[in-house]
Parts: C-alpha cells; structure tokens; sequence
C-alpha cells in the first residue's frame, strides 16, 4: 500500500457459516505509516480453526476418511473388527492427536486411483487413508504426506515348478557328448578285437571274441579293468584308452557332484528390462488397472498389456497359465508372494516411487501427518509395523547341504534295474541253450 494514500482499512475475514455458506466478517482494521494492524476479532483459518495454517493439528477433530480393504493394510476379522498395517498405524496417531474418525469402505473398480484422489475434497472426504503412489500428476488434485515407505513396482511370477527328470544324473554331458564316447566304445572293441584276436587267449573265437573285446573295453573306461592286452598294438592302444578312461571319468564325477548338488531354475525372462526387449508376448503381461504400475508402464513399455483388478486375479491368471508376469505396486503384492509359495518375485523393484496418505489440495493436516510418520520412521516403529504384517507364510529355505533325494537318483536305479533285467534275460538263453 502507497504510505502517501494510506487511510484506515477494513480487515475483513472470509468465514464459514453453515446456513449461508461463506460471508465477510470485520476482524480488525490497518492504519498509519508504518503500517499498524489492529485484531479486534479472531480470524478464521481454513476448516474452521483460529490458528495458522503451519499449526493446524488433527487434535480433537472428526475425520471422515475413505479407505479400502487390502491385505494386510487393512482387513475385517471374522468378529467384524479391523486390523492391519493401517489400522495399527491409526490407532497410533489417535493415541498422539486425539482426534476420531470414521472409515468409508469404497469399490475402487471402474474408478482409477486418480479419479478416487480426486473425490477425496472439501465436499466428499477428508482424506483417503490408504497407501497411494505419489506422482506429479495426482499432485495436482491432492496433497500427499511424507512417503509411509519408499517403494515401487515389482514384477510377480509363477514359482516354477521342478518335475522329476529320471536321466537328470545324464545332464553333465550333452547328448552329443555321449553319443561320441557310445561311438567311441564300439570302435574301440572292435580295434581291440582286431589287435588281439591272433594273440590273446582271453579273446575267445568267433562273436564271442567281440562281446569279451566290448566288456574289456567299457571295463577299462569305467576303470575296473578285466584282462590285459598282449600285442604290441593293442598295448599301445590300451595306454590310449586308459588316459582317455582317466580323464572322463574324472570330468563326468566332477560335473555330476555340481549337476546333482546344484539345482538351476531356469526362467523365460530376469526382470522388467527382459519383458520390454519381448522376452514374452505383451499379451502374457498382466498389469495393476488403474494404478501407478498402469500409468507407468504405459509410458515406459506401451499399450498392450492385460488389465488385472485385484491380487485373487493375479493369482488365478498366473496359476492358470493366462499370463507370465504381472506388473504390481511392490508392497500390494509382497503380502501375496509371502502368503502364497505359487508366486514368486522376479528381478528388483522398479518404477520407484513414495506411497503416501492423501488429503483434499491444500488441507491444513496433511503437514502434522507428515511430521507424524516421520516420527515413526526415526523411532524405527513404522518398519515395525511393516515386519509384523508382511510375514513369510510359507517355506521356503533352501537346503545349503549336499544331500540329494530318491527322486533325482531315480534314473540311476533304473538303469541298473534295466541292466539287471537284461542280465536275467541272458542267463535264461544260456540256460535254455545248456
């Protein structure tokens, strides 16, 4: 205000009347240079209180929040009484303000979470108490408190599940691999036959000579030797043999102690990066409709994608083979992997973003709130919390022994059960002959 035009002015206050809705009210006036201001009234702040914004307390004030049910952030026990994270978390701050409350249940299906932000103002709600993405957008239509957690989106997958593989003691060589050392026994008994047959009175004439040549061979690769060459060639040979014996068997033990001990899952894709590079078809990604992870992946990896609305649909469409992945807020999810061993995390948290509680634009409340989780942060209470509701539900330790089961030795039993059955097929022919 120009000092030379400086008059007595009117303070007015804009106040809240219930039957009229809002009107000017004279608190006082403004005079004289220096400017002098005079309080004749109390003035009336936003929501109804006489002090300053920056003091606006939730002490002994009604609240009407709006809230969902989700585990474990807050649930209805069979009696019909409420628990969870945020139920504990509201018990706290009613403890320390005083105030009460009252929770409003909605249906957020076919309402994103923008659009439910938006209801949360002076004339529906005042606030929505409930974890929320924290993004610039919604910014614009709510005010947010300091982040409960940093968080972001994960990644959910089926478990993979492990089926038994009878030839799984094979898996240290590659087919390939076997066949050249099958490939390698034949020529290696007839060699032998070739060199020994004129010499060696162990080779006996006739087929018999080659059988005796094959089991002298495989004796010498599986080093139980049974019977000994006499020519000079098949003395040269044998050296041969027994390095080339030494040296596969001692790679085959070596490998077979890792293969047996050391199970590998193997999956189609690592993480997030993997999906967008096509790892799977985008019509086997499911994503969280209406949510951060929705608004996120739209602008990161596109548009085609499977909408999925609640945590029993991720369940049923990844157990049911309808999809590969879904996309999820971190900590929506988590509760769900650790409640059910059929799903699994897979690759980090992306997407990083705060999950806060929301209030109407500008509400005088959301800074003691704020203030409020920040105290429960630096007292280590709210990961108390966070440790008490997402609790691991299911096994699942991993055995640091070397121990194996009877299901992954089955293919070696019966491959000794078949080389005995053919053993008792052979000793019937002898005995029908004799």
């Amino acid at each position: 205000i120009n000092a030379e035009y400086m008059g007595v002015y009117e303070l007015m206050n804009l106040q809240s009347k219930s039957t009229v809705g809002y009107t000017l009210q004279s608190v006082g006036r403004v005079e004289g240079v220096p400017l002098k201001v005079t309080i004749t009234q109390p003035l009336e702040w936003p929501v109804g209180t006489t002090v300053p914004l920056d003091h606006v307390t939730p002490r002994n004030h009604h609240f009407n929040f709006v809230t969902l049910l989700a585990e474990p952030w807050l649930m209805r026990k069979s009696n019909g009484q409420l628990e969870g994270f945020l139920f504990d978390l509201l018990d706290d701050m009613t403890q320390n303000y005083s105030f009460t409350y009252n929770l409003t249940f909605m249906d957020f299906h076919g309402c994103s979470f923008g659009c439910t932000v938006r209801q949360v103002g002076p004339n529906a709600y005042d606030g929505f108490f409930h974890a929320v993405g924290i993004t610039a957008e919604r910014q614009l239509d709510a005010s947010f408190t300091q982040p409960l957690f940093d968080d972001g989106l994960a990644l959910v997958i089926r478990t993979p599940i492990t089926k038994t593989d009878y030839w799984e003691f094979l898996g240290p060589f590659t087919s390939e691999l076997w066949g050249l050392v099958i490939l390698l026994m034949f020529v290696a008994c007839v060699l032998f036959w070739l060199f020994e047959r004129k010499v060696n009175e162990y080779l006996p004439p006739g087929v018999d000579g080659l059988f005796a040549s094959f089991w002298f061979t495989y004796s010498s690769i599986v080093t139980m030797q049974d019977g000994a060459p006499v020519s000079r060639a098949g003395r040269t040979f044998s050296a041969g043999l027994y390095f080339f014996a030494v040296i596969l068997v001692a790679a085959y033990t070596a490998n077979l102690a890792a293969f047996l001990t050391t199970k590998i899952t193997t999956y189609a894709f690592n993480d997030i990066n993997d999906i967008k590079a096509g790892a799977i078809p985008m019509t086997q990604v499911g994503v969280q409709a209406d949510s951060w992870a929705e608004e996120w992946f739209r602008r990161e990896v596109g548009s085609v994608y499977v909408p999925v609305r609640s945590v029993d649909d991720v369940e049923l469409l990844l157990l049911n083979g309808t999809l590969s992945a879904v996309v999820w807020f971190h900590l929506d999810i988590a509760f769900a992997v650790l409640e059910h061993c059929e799903l699994e995390l897979r690759g980090p948290i992306f997407g990083p973003t705060g999950a806060g509680l929301a209030f109407p634009k500008d509400s005088p409340f959301t800074t003691s709130f704020s203030h409020h989780l920040l105290y429960l942060k630096g007292t280590g209470k709210l990961q108390a919390l966070k440790q008490k509701w997402w609790v691991e539900q299911c096994s699942r330790a991993v055995s640091t022994t070397a121990s194996l089961t009877p299901a992954r030795m089955a293919g070696v039993f019966l491959l000794f059960l078949i080389f005995t059955g053919i053993a008792v097929l052979v000793f019937v022919v002898d005995l029908l002959g004799a």
